[in-house]
């Protein structure tokens, strides 16, 4: 993995400052927020109120590119069955939303990865509303060991993850399309023999991948002179 790149990256998302890389704008994000809430259930709202997630949005290289992992879940867990998304969970008590990420993605991904010495954090993104109403902050994550093969390095828990997978970047930004969600008429969609990647999944990866990893990683992908 490039450094050059990933401080590039790093500098970026610290210039949004204590609040984060803005995944959606103000106005969005309330609107967001405000229409999840209307459409739940008392008991719903009430189950989401103080609760609060955070997910990895994992950058590597693999297989010589620049691609972002993703897991598909299980049939079994119990919200969100079968859909493409990146690891991660509620946060436990006195938890930061980094070791919330961080600690999901050991438990989802787990395998043979140096997660406490080859992976880095590089910033985070503002939080917006899962489905349910609860808080999701994206957490931005380089693995910084070369991975030839996914299937090689990770060993997914399977009571949570079906397999793990990745895509590179340019075959996102290739593959984006749009489709109408519940909460928005014009979402972000990636479909992919692995399965699609929509939803909350796809709100969270346009923005980031738009804005932050494609302007700072593309340069790198197809030169092997670059310094390392």
């Amino acid at each position: 993995m490039n450094q050059t790149a990933i401080n590039r990256v790093r500098d970026k998302l610290r210039s949004y400052g204590k609040d984060g890389f803005p995944i959606l704008s103000q106005r969005k994000r309330e609107a967001s927020f405000s229409f999840i809430n209307e459409r739940l259930s008392p008991e719903q709202r009430q189950k989401a109120t103080g609760r609060t997630a955070a997910v990895l949005v994992p950058v590597a290289r693999i297989g010589g590119e620049i691609s972002i992992i993703f897991t598909k879940r299980s049939e079994t867990v119990g919200s969100h069955r079968g859909h493409v998304s990146f690891p991660g969970g509620h946060l436990e008590k006195d938890e930061t939303n980094v070791q919330a990420a961080v600690r999901e993605t050991k438990e989802e991904m787990g395998g043979s990865y140096d997660y406490d010495n080859d992976l880095s954090i590089l910033g985070t993104a503002q939080s917006v509303p899962a489905i349910t109403g609860i808080p999701v902050t994206p957490v931005i994550g380089a693995l910084t060991e070369d991975i030839n093969d996914v299937a090689d390095v990770f060993e997914p828990n399977d009571d949570e993850v079906d397999f793990v997978f990745s895509r590179t970047i340019k075959s996102l930004l290739k593959s984006e399309t749009f489709e109408p969600l519940i909460r928005t008429e014009h979402a972000p969609a990636y479909p992919g023999k692995e399965g699609k990647i929509w939803g909350l999944t796809a709100i969270i990866l346009s923005p980031l991948l738009h804005e932050i990893l494609a302007p700072a990683f593309l340069e790198y992908c197809d030169n092997p002179n670059t310094a390392r």
